[in-house]
């Protein structure tokens, strides 16, 4: 089988104009939603995103394959989740608002596979996002704002409003998610709020940054960059992000690179160092209690 290389990506994209907002505008804070959409060659980003992306490439020459891959590694999982395990409402946590003209987003390749599906995206951080968007696309692609360490509001709501029917399974996508909340207690009360809250059959598609195929060096400089920009990035090792998802039943092939988890993957050829990232989709079993994992969180 021929494997595809890599897109071309930063390297080779024509220089963007710079945007003349006011340096203490919140738009000039670097934020990985519009980081992620620069590489990926969307229009959403400022200069601050793009400096750092520049530096992180600097610091971490695979950076910008290891966004390609977990892009492409997300649309893989999409697909497995409507068409394998039969899911068609899915719950969207990962950072910002998709955009990214010219790439296949979330709800258009879930339609793809799947006929009425229902796709609600959550944005934790609309003023740093990028530009406004009002609430729904249609009726069933939705934007909703909300606060995922606090997610009892957030879950609540999107019952009561009709959003979500809970006699289905859920599909909740958190690519790269939790590797923005540096407390581990804050993404345990999030993933427990799941478990209690999502139907038996439902699954949780993560990917989560990690710095178990990098070098120390490299890993400082990148910790450094993205704590220069105000990020506050916390990657985890393997044996870290298992012990967050103990309440849960994970799917073959566990805990794996993100490049290695679908086999169809593009880039399944790559070593772990390109993904930079563990993938995994949990499912949440059925008759369990939750005092067989972890201990119960305070519900606040």
């Amino acid at each position: 089988m021929t494997v595809p290389a890599p897109q071309p990506g930063l390297r080779h994209m024509a220089s963007h104009a710079e945007t003349h907002l006011p340096t203490a505008h919140p738009l000039l804070n670097a934020h990985p939603a519009r980081m992620r959409d620069y590489v990926l060659g969307g229009s959403d980003h400022y200069p601050a995103d793009r400096s750092t992306v520049r530096t992180l490439m600097d610091a971490a020459p695979c950076y910008e394959t290891s966004i390609q891959i977990n892009h492409e590694h997300n649309l893989l999982t999409g697909d497995l989740l409507a068409t394998g395990l039969g899911i068609g409402q899915f719950l969207d946590l990962r950072p910002g608002l998709p955009s990214r003209p010219g790439y296949t987003d979330t709800y258009p390749r879930l339609c793809s596979v799947l006929h009425d599906v229902t796709v609600i995206h959550v944005d934790t951080h609309t003023p740093l996002a990028g530009p406004t968007r009002t609430c729904t696309a249609n009726e069933r692609h939705l934007f909703v704002q909300g606060d995922i360490t606090q997610p009892l509001p957030l879950l609540r709501n999107l019952v009561v409003q009709g959003y979500i029917d809970l006699r289905r399974p859920v599909g909740v996508l958190a690519p790269d998610a939790l590797s923005w909340i540096p407390d581990d207690a804050d993404v345990l009360h999030l993933l427990d709020r799941l478990w209690d809250w999502a139907p038996p059959g439902s699954a949780l598609a993560l990917t989560h940054a990690t710095h178990d195929f990098t070098p120390t060096a490299q890993a400082e400089a990148t910790t450094a960059c993205l704590r220069a920009a105000g990020l506050s990035h916390h990657p985890r090792t393997r044996t870290e992000i298992a012990r967050l998802l103990s309440l849960w039943d994970l799917r073959e092939p566990g805990l794996v690179a993100t490049g290695h988890y679908h086999r169809s993957h593009p880039h399944v050829h790559l070593s772990g160092r390109h993904s930079a990232a563990y993938a995994a989709i949990a499912l949440r079993p059925p008759g369990r209690s939750r005092t067989a994992g972890h201990p119960v969180q305070s519900s606040a």
